[in-house]
């Protein structure tokens, strides 16, 4: 997907051209030259066409989007019931898309250089498609840089680590009292009780 773009270079100069989404972050093609991750310092674009705005929430023709930017791919479910938020919420809760299973996605953000809010550009990793483009406030990116324990397990999944062990492990014995006791470290848990297996045990966690 490409959409034109009036590009501000950092010597003043006004040029024409035309913004895609890579995995690494936008690209801006003009007549001469090709801006990337790799040479965006000072450089600037804004998007003049109403019909490409629409996809934008927020944004006009005066805002100056800065070619910098930090992208990361989540997966997404189009289909998500908008429960799910952060407090306070997210803008238009868009928090409610990302999820553990779905479609991979690349979340790229920006700045603005007269606004505080940055640009929150949601993009479909295998179609290249815009999923959805807002103005969000500085503290809802955090969420997308944190590591969860599904990244983590499915880290571990892909560098071919076998974890068959784990099923046997949960199936073992439980710790003794004296061992649940150095791992709690002063932790009261109510009704605690040892179960015949570890799972069972650590289920109660």
């Amino acid at each position: 997907m490409e959409i034109p773009v009036k590009v501000y270079l950092p010597s003043g100069e006004i040029e024409q051209g035309t913004l895609s989404y890579y995995k690494d972050g936008p690209v801006v093609v003009s007549k001469d030259s090709i801006y990337n991750q790799s040479n965006n310092q000072g450089i600037a674009y804004s998007i003049q066409k109403n019909d490409d705005l629409s996809i934008f929430s927020g944004l006009t023709t005066e805002d100056k989007i800065s070619l910098q930017s930090t992208s990361v791919v989540r997966t997404v479910s189009l289909t998500a019931d908008g429960q799910y938020d952060l407090y306070p919420r997210s803008s238009n809760k868009w928090i409610s898309l990302l999820s553990d299973t779905g479609k991979p996605a690349i979340f790229v953000v920006q700045d603005l250089k007269s606004k505080v809010k940055k640009l929150l550009t949601i993009v479909d990793e295998e179609e290249g498609n815009i999923v959805r483009g807002q103005l969000v406030n500085p503290y809802e990116i955090e969420i997308l840089f944190m590591i969860t324990d599904w990244n983590i397990y499915n880290s571990i999944r892909n560098r071919g680590i076998d974890d068959s062990f784990i099923p046997k492990l949960l199936d073992s014995p439980p710790p003794t009292w004296k061992k649940l006791a150095s791992i709690l470290e002063g932790v009261s848990i109510l009704k605690l009780e040892l179960f015949d297996s570890m799972e069972k045990t650590m289920d109660q966690f």
